[in-house]
């Protein structure tokens, strides 16, 4: 894969600067700014960022694409400006574009993970439960009805059709809810606010009007299991799989409950809910690598592998 031209991180925090001043409307505040590109595997499609601090807090932040030729940050503006959401719901405030990005408001204040973190375990699953909750508010504000031909095309989006033809994957598209769908829904997307204990969704990128709604609550619950059990790291990913859907650590047990919650609130069987985490693995294992990152070490892999001869036998799909 050939390497494409990019802007130098210098150039980019220059330009963050002056437009974050020229978007900012806090006369006499201190500003401080302060210039990051979120460490990971991609080595294309790097994003930098810069924030505006206005007397010791978060105001603003610019995102720009590092690829002259990455399109998705500016599509991403779009989607914020356009973006059909339930009340309960808030979103970062497009205030200007520029090539390669865009200026928006700040979204408050800890990811998803460091909120979760050093609380109990009652506490724990209270936010935890209330971020499924709102997934599932999303889902029930933009519900699409769909036969199994449209649900199929709407998959056909996500992956190779070649692979829809495995039943594992084209069972639990066949009964897949359509809707609004986040596209990205890793917990470090997931945001809360300890001043008005509101929570948000961040990096809209990957948002489609019309998606497999389930893969959104799949991804969340199944990824933050890195974050609750870091110990994969030496012991192994199907170790991982084992706690997460072995049933026996409590956060087995609370992702179990989360499932039937979020299938309750959006009249969908809980076994079709979990039986799309085969899709979710293959979908985020073709989008890592068109983004030119390696997704052999991550779980997708053998997570799909897991599922598909040793299923956690929680549910039964056909029930409603």
């Amino acid at each position: 894969m050939s390497t494409p031209a990019s802007r130098s991180e210098r150039q980019v925090d220059e330009q963050a600067v002056r437009l974050l001043s020229a978007a900012f409307d806090g006369t006499g505040a201190a500003v401080s700014f302060r210039s990051w590109t979120p460490v990971g595997a991609r080595k294309i499609r790097k994003r930098r960022f810069t924030m505006l601090v206005a007397d010791g807090t978060p105001a603003l932040v610019c995102k720009t694409a590092l690829d002259i030729d990455d399109a998705k940050v500016g599509a991403e503006a779009t989607k914020l400006d356009t973006l059909d959401l339930p009340a309960s719901l808030t979103r970062a405030r497009v205030l200007s574009r520029h090539e390669g990005g865009f200026v928006m408001t700040y979204v408050p204040a800890l990811d998803l993970p460091d909120a979760l973190a050093g609380r109990s375990q009652e506490s724990f699953a209270t936010l935890l439960g209330r971020a499924v909750e709102l997934v599932a508010a999303l889902h029930r504000h933009s519900r699409v009805d769909g036969d199994v031909t449209r649900r199929r095309a709407v998959a056909g989006q996500y992956v190779a059709e070649e692979l829809l033809h495995r039943p594992e994957l084209r069972a639990a598209v066949d009964v897949a809810v359509l809707a609004a769908t986040h596209g990205d829904l890793a917990p470090w997307n997931v945001r809360h606010d300890p001043e008005t204990d509101r929570l948000s969704l961040i990096d809209w990128e990957d948002y489609r009007h019309c998606g497999i709604a389930g893969i959104d609550i799949v991804n969340l619950l199944t990824t933050l299991g890195l974050v609750v059990f870091p110990e994969y790291r030496t012991r192994g990913l199907d170790w991982l799989y084992d706690q997460i859907f072995g049933g026996s650590h409590w956060y087995s047990r609370l992702v179990h409950d989360l499932i039937v919650r979020y299938a309750t609130a959006t009249g969908q069987a809980p076994g079709a809910v979990l039986d799309l985490l085969p899709f979710h693995c293959a979908w985020m294992t073709t989008r890592i690598t068109a983004e030119g990152r390696d997704p052999s070490q991550l779980y997708y892999a053998t997570f799909l592998r897991r599922y598909v001869s040793q299923p956690p036998g929680w549910f039964d799909a056909s029930a409603a």
